[in-house]
């Protein structure tokens, strides 16, 4: 923090004048209470009364002054010595009031300089000191204006006074200079604050971790759905503590101990790359021959002849392969007594609360760091019910593969997805059925147009003041599903009962539509519907054991899903909480800040008062939303390289995915790359084309048609909620978001996987 110019300056002050001389001083010291003062220090969270000294200097009458970097103040070059000068006290080039000459000396090999450029500034007046006390401002002659204040002889004596101070101090410095007769004078001297600044590069990639070699591969596919674009240094810095050290312990259970990260300085399975989350795909057997049906669950496609998994670093041998499928088998009795102990966690999870006391914002961060301990329990069960959805859910592919020597024809995937319709109703499920019973209840009232006119807030209120049947439903809603939303497991995103609106909007789109509303998910299809599909007596047997199971495991992941969301919902209020107290004592400038800097910083910013930090948090919050729109492949290799906008809309006319839920539709297309930007956008009946889906969408999903994905397997969020909600769904169509445009009109063939042309928007 330089606190450049913030404080007031008196010139000229009459040295014999004593009390005069009392006076000044105390303006000056006064004047780190103006406006521009008081908000520059609470910009770098500094105490408003700080303690300050005030220098008296001996005014030097200048005939030339100015100011010396002896670095370049923009690129940091160390060669590059900068000198700024004009005619008469040094105020009028400090303070930028006038347009200064400037001049530029390169330092070469040896200590030699050499004057590298001249630019001659306006002038147009310059300060003296006045006699009776004070300043008084002078009008530049005009052959002074036209000329350089300073010849090359002084130029050059400047530079190489600014050399030796630089030598003293062996940093860069920012001199302030005068000359009176040819004598120089140096009037103050402090280090360059800015040579040390870090660049954009360095704060976009500052919570890089865990890639262990230049060849790593890397997988977006099933991973975009719970941490789509980039979450908040917050939030990631949370996740770390709650879930690596977790996932490490786990992996243990079922993972040879050469294949799982040992080291506590790097993060096991969270791979934070430019803000993103990364999941590392040379650890396991992804692409290997034989396994297509692995492919298809979490790609939605074939990856075999992939580029990153040929040329990628592949770690995983297939003893280590063999060795966990063998933990899977003995993890089986964990996974059939799974229910009970998510029962029981979900409902540890509605009564988890963090400490709110009137607490110091230090006694706040303990309580949430104590906190981070409970959620062990049921982040756990959430690592156990996704290993049972990959469990039974491969089980029931691969044996459905045995019928195809283990190719993942059409038949095959569209039989998988049926026997894969959960028995139970599902979280993301009840979400759609409640928001539509909602939407139709509306639908159906006198004053539906008076609702539907409102504004999103009005209408909020009046939904909130209603105690008709509309008002209570929205409000159990809430009590069952209020801390969802979109990017729910970062704490810097706002949750539907933080911010009702969006759910708002989403009802007053389904209330104008005309359709009946669904009250209940369709069955999946039974294991003797099977179609042209050959399987021996045993595989059939098979099927009727692990087709329940494969079902039951699609709810017990939305169960402990919701808990531990349930659970990071209670810390996000704790961090807003933590964000109002470091307001409230001067640590932060505003409460958003919070969510821009780690657990650890956090905690060094309140006990060490490091302002350097909230310059930090301030530059990633200017770079977020850059990153937030960056988008990858959903397989790479190496250190991640953003994809390019390629020009697919005239190229492509018909493009072939996964089926998830049959069903022919033609529609208009939505297409949308930004959630929060576009999709309140969505209309009735159009086909949503997006990358990935997680549940902050379900809300749009009764007003859809059909829904397409780039990312997603058989048992990925979009592909669950489309499945048991009936809406025809293809998945796994790599750039589709590239080679459609909204307005397309497109006819969705989610029976054989195809979506196509018809006719393009203007």
């Amino acid at each position: 923090m330089s606190a450049a110019g913030q404080m007031e300056t008196f010139l000229g002050v009459p040295a014999a004048d004593f009390d005069q001389v009392l006076e000044k001083v105390a303006k000056c010291w006064a004047s780190q209470f103006s406006f521009s003062a008081v908000n520059y220090k609470r910009q770098f969270g500094k105490p408003i009364a700080s303690r300050m000294a005030v220098v008296v200097q001996e005014m030097v009458p200048s005939q030339v002054s100015g100011v010396m970097f002896t670095c370049d103040p923009v690129t940091a070059d160390p060669r590059i010595i900068t000198i700024s000068a004009n005619y008469g006290l040094g105020e009028s080039a400090v303070g930028a009031r006038v347009d200064p000459d400037h001049f530029t000396v390169i330092r070469a090999a040896g200590q030699e300089m050499k004057i590298a450029s001249r630019s001659i500034g306006k002038k147009k007046f310059f300060i003296t000191q006045n006699p009776d006390g004070g300043t008084v401002e002078w009008e530049v002659g005009e052959n002074d204006s036209e000329k350089a204040c300073l010849t090359d002889d002084v130029i050059m004596k400047l530079a190489s006074v600014g050399h030796q101070v630089e030598s003293c101090f062996t940093t860069a410095r920012d001199i302030e200079w005068a000359i009176v007769d040819d004598q120089i004078y140096l009037i103050q001297n402090r280090h360059v604050t800015t040579i040390a600044r870090d660049t954009d590069f360095e704060i976009i990639n500052d919570m890089n971790g865990n890639i262990k070699s230049e060849g790593d591969i890397f997988s977006k596919a099933n991973i975009l759905e719970i941490f789509p674009g980039a979450l908040s240094p917050l939030g990631i810095s949370t996740l770390t503590a709650t879930f690596d050290v977790l996932c490490r312990e786990f992996q243990l259970q079922w993972r040879e101990l050469d294949v799982v990260e040992s080291s506590l300085y790097v993060t096991a399975s969270i791979n934070t790359l430019r803000k993103q989350i990364f999941l590392d795909a040379s650890d396991s057997l992804l692409g290997d021959g034989g396994e297509k049906w692995r492919m298809f669950a979490t790609h939605g496609r074939d990856i075999s002849k992939e580029k990153a998994l040929a040329e990628g670093v592949r770690r995983a041998p297939l003893p280590a392969g063999r060795f966990a499928a063998a933990m899977s088998l003995l993890s089986l009795p964990k996974m059939f007594f799974l229910n009970r102990n998510l029962v029981k966690i979900s409902e540890g999870s509605k009564s988890f609360k963090v400490p709110l006391k009137p607490f110091s914002s230090l006694e706040q961060l303990n309580a949430i760091v104590v906190a981070f301990n409970d959620v062990k329990e049921a982040a756990l069960a959430c690592c156990h019910a996704f290993l049972e959805t990959s469990f039974f859910d491969g089980m029931v592919m691969s044996l459905l593969a045995k019928s195809t020597a283990g190719e993942m024809t059409t038949e095959i995937l569209v039989a998988a997805a049926n026997l894969l319709k959960a028995s139970d109703l599902i979280e993301s499920v009840d979400v759609v059925l409640s928001l539509d019973k909602l939407g139709s209840l509306l639908r159906e009232r006198i004053d539906k147009d008076e609702f539907l006119s409102m504004s999103p807030d009005k209408a909020l209120e009046w939904i909130n003041s209603s105690e008709s049947e509309v008002g209570v439903m929205f409000s159990e809603f809430l009590e069952r599903h209020g801390h969802r939303c979109v990017k729910e497991f970062d704490v810097q995103s706002e949750t539907w009962a933080m911010r009702p609106t969006s759910l708002v909007k989403a009802l007053q789109a389904i209330a104008r539509t005309t359709r009946e509303a669904r009250t209940s998910a369709p069955q999946g299809k039974s294991i003797g519907n099977l179609g042209n599909l050959r399987l021996s007596y045993l595989q059939r047997f098979l099927l009727h054991v692990f087709v329940p199971r494969a079902r039951k495991a699609i709810a017990h992941r939305e169960i402990a899903k919701s808990g531990i969301v349930r659970i990071i919902h209670q810390l996000r209020l704790a961090f807003h909480t933590l964000a109002e107290l470091m307001v409230s004592e001067g640590r932060l400038p505003h409460k958003d800040l919070v969510f821009y800097l780690s657990v650890d910083e956090l905690h060094r910013l309140i006990t060490s008062c490091q302002h350097k930090l909230i310059s930090r948090a301030i530059r990633r919050q200017r770079l977020h939303p850059r990153l937030d729109d960056e988008k990858y492949p959903l397989l790479l290799y190496g250190f991640p390289r953003r994809c390019e906008p390629k020009e697919l809309r005239r190229a492509v006319m018909e493009v072939t995915g996964t089926p998830i839920c049959q069903g022919v539709v033609d529609g208009r297309a939505r297409v949308i790359k930004n959630f929060g930007r576009e999709a309140h956008r969505i209309e009735k009946d159009e086909i949503l084309i997006t990358t990935a889906t997680d549940l902050g969408w379900t809300p749009y999903f009764p007003l859809l048609a059909g829904v397409v994905t780039e990312a997603g397997g058989l048992i990925s969020h979009g592909a669950v909620v489309a499945r048991e909600y009936g809406i025809p769904c293809v998945v796994g169509i790599e750039n589709v978001t590239e080679i459609f445009g909204t307005g397309d009109l497109v006819r969705l063939d989610a029976t054989h996987g195809v979506v196509r042309i018809i006719q393009r928007s203007r």
